[in-house]
């Protein structure tokens, strides 16, 4: 199964949904049974490395982001995490392979 990230001001104002894709490429972010909605900015960060979004100190294995890490704090991995995040929304060349978000 396949998934991409989305979001839909009028449905979910300031929130990103990970969205499962069917068969034929489409998705529906107001489906909630096929929608994840993430509220928090914690969350930032380990959506972001879901759609290929990589921090050094993640990849030392030194925070996940949400706490400081020895190169960068936890809200500068954040905001590039969101940074990131906004720059893929409902881009089909950011489609991946679900992890298991949707078991």
């Amino acid at each position: 199964m396949n998934i991409i990230l989305d979001e839909d001001q009028s449905y979910a104002p300031g929130c990103y949904m990970v969205c499962q894709v069917n068969g034929e490429g489409d998705w529906n972010p107001c489906d909630e049974s096929t929608t994840i909605l993430v509220q928090g900015d914690t969350d930032h960060c380990g959506i972001a490395s879901t759609f290929g979004w990589t921090h050094p100190d993640i990849l030392e294995g030194s925070t996940d982001g949400t706490v400081d890490g020895p190169t960068a704090t936890a809200g500068e991995m954040l905001e590039s995490a969101q940074e990131y995040l906004d720059s893929i929304v409902g881009d089909i060349e950011h489609i991946v392979d679900d992890p298991g978000y949707f078991g």
